[in-house]
């Protein structure tokens, strides 16, 4: 009866553990700041030109081959004996 007791209450213990490290945040902060200062304004840069743009080289595409792959699963000897043939 004793161990039955030992057993029930360690599950529960493991369970709540578990339960608590999930609902955890992953997070190092304890608290957020209280109050955080507004971004100071700063102007923005000229704008330049943009540069002139080209027209990109002709390309040709290259023939596109077949491939077949083979996987041979050597730890199967009737595996082995199917793709060989």
């Amino acid at each position: 009866m004793k161990n039955r007791r030992l057993w029930w209450l360690s599950a529960a213990l493991l369970s709540l553990g578990l339960f608590a490290a999930a609902c955890g945040s992953d997070s190092g902060d304890k608290a957020a700041p209280a109050t955080t200062a507004a971004p100071v304004t700063t102007a923005a840069p000229a704008t330049t030109a943009a540069p002139a743009t080209t027209a990109a080289p002709a390309t040709t595409a290259a023939p596109v081959e077949d491939v077949t792959l083979r996987v041979l699963v050597h730890q199967n000897p009737p595996m082995v004996e199917f793709m060989e043939s």
